[in-house]
């Protein structure tokens, strides 16, 4: 798992940077960003809710999935992100931006493997145990969760 992780980190990161040559980029006003964070005061305790996040990708997007879990995490994910959007106060802004990165994150596997209803390499969907020749293709995640499909090709 290791060396596929690496291995397609290597393409992933490729692939960004060739995208990143042609695309067009919105500017965004850093003070308003900043202004918009919540305070270091103490509020919500993020590291106990990445534990939370931890054991709820182990058990729902591991390498088993099936339907009704994912459908499920989508949901708490959802939920987590918009209870998430307009907190005023954290214990640590390091842990806050660890724990809303991690629900994007989460989010994104999520909504892909829900989608892609075959098993193929290393993740297994109980719900539909064979590979399918139609799903040959890369899902694209936008940052609106919508979802883009790209033909593949093996090679080699």
């Amino acid at each position: 798992a290791l060396a596929e992780a690496l291995v397609f980190g290597e393409v992933a990161g490729k692939s960004a940077a060739d995208y990143s040559k042609g695309a067009s980029f919105v500017s965004a006003d850093v003070d308003a960003y900043i202004a918009s964070l919540p305070d270091e005061t103490g509020g919500t305790q993020e590291s106990e809710h990445l534990e939370e996040l931890r054991e709820l990708a182990w058990t729902s997007l591991g390498i088993i999935r099936s339907e009704k879990p994912l459908e499920e995490t989508l949901g708490t994910l959802r939920a987590l992100s918009e209870d998430y959007r307009g907190i005023e106060s954290v214990g640590s802004l390091k842990h806050y931006f660890e724990f809303r990165n991690a629900i994007h994150v989460l989010r994104t596997i999520a909504r892909a493997a829900h989608a892609r209803t075959e098993s193929r390499g290393a993740h297994y969907r109980e719900d539909h145990p064979q590979t399918r020749p139609e799903w040959k293709k890369a899902l694209i995640v936008k940052s609106d969760l919508s979802l883009v499909t790209e033909p593949r090709q093996v090679t080699g």
